[in-house]
């Protein structure tokens, strides 16, 4: 089922996001300006999470520890879950929201556990070592810590090679 998610979900968002622009043609949506207002800036944030966590990625063939992998183990899904929450919220209507961001956030949640177990293969003691210190999503105590992490980042030159080590 992961694995279909995963070819699936471009398709998916590709539906869902059509979805979306045939209710706002055809006036089922109601959006407002306060459901734009409060939209706009879920979007706004969720594409900085994922950007930063695709930028933070490199070529994939180290476990990456750093910038928003140091925070949570899922930015890339956090951030789209940011954004269709701010499309939902923008639209309007309970069941075009409840179908065109659930169905994508169900398939992101198959992939995630599909990549866990496939990195949990790959990296073996390394990425549990990882995954017992870093959530899978953001908590204010993996956010604490990280912004701990990095004032002694930048206060310490040998912590600062160090931190920024990929494993």
């Amino acid at each position: 089922l992961a694995d279909l998610a995963g070819r699936s979900r471009v398709v998916s968002f590709f539906v869902c996001g059509s979805l979306y622009v045939l209710a706002l043609i055809t006036g089922v949506c109601q959006p407002s300006f306060a459901s734009f207002g409060l939209g706009v800036p879920a979007v706004a944030v969720g594409l900085l999470v994922r950007s930063w966590g695709i930028a933070a990625l490199g070529n994939g063939t180290f476990l990456v520890v750093r910038g928003p992998y140091s925070i949570m183990r899922h930015p890339r899904y956090v951030g789209t879950a940011l954004e269709l929450l701010g499309f939902s919220i923008m639209v309007r209507p309970i069941w075009l929201t409840l179908f065109a961001a659930l169905v994508p956030l169900f398939m992101l949640m198959l992939v995630a556990a599909r990549e866990e177990m496939d990195l949990q293969a790959r990296f073996g003691k390394r990425y549990e070592k990882y995954r017992r210190r870093v959530p899978a999503l953001p908590t204010i105590a993996s956010v604490m810590r990280a912004a701990k992490f990095d004032l002694l980042e930048s206060k310490t030159p040998a912590l600062a090679r160090h931190s920024r080590r990929v494993v």
